[in-house]
């Protein structure tokens, strides 16, 4: 169903991410945290997005998608942190969406489980500063 594109495309988005400045990774993790967040929201978690209607899970998925394709063209720039989150929520979904275990679906979630908490922190300390 929602297969990434290939091995190379999850070491290419790992070796990207791991390509951007300190500040451009911490927009990632950012980013990262709330695209999850409304990911819960909108189905509950992975129970409630496997529950849903299969229209409503392709529906997520196409959008990630279509933002991916959109976004492409900005890597490489001062933007491009902004393909690097969505290729990762991307890809992240879609292994656990197709259930992957193997190791290069290991070292995805490494990275991206990481960052959203980095980000969620990130976002709540700058509440507390803006009180």
């Amino acid at each position: 169903m929602y297969i990434p594109r290939g091995p190379e495309r999850v070491k290419a988005i790992i070796s990207e991410f791991y390509g951007l400045a300190p500040d451009q990774q911490a927009k990632v993790a950012r980013n990262l945290a709330q695209l999850w967040d409304n990911f819960l929201e909108v189905f509950g978690g992975l129970s409630g997005f496997w529950a849903s209607p299969l229209p409503e899970q392709e529906a997520c998925m196409d959008k990630l998608e279509v933002a991916v394709r959109n976004l492409e063209p900005q890597k490489g720039s001062e933007t491009g942190f902004q393909y690097v989150t969505i290729e990762l929520m991307r890809l992240y979904l879609a292994f656990l969406f197709v259930g992957r275990t193997d190791h290069l679906s290991v070292a995805l979630g490494t990275l991206v489980v990481p960052l959203i908490d980095r980000g969620r922190e990130m976002a709540a300390g700058s509440q507390e500063v803006a009180l």
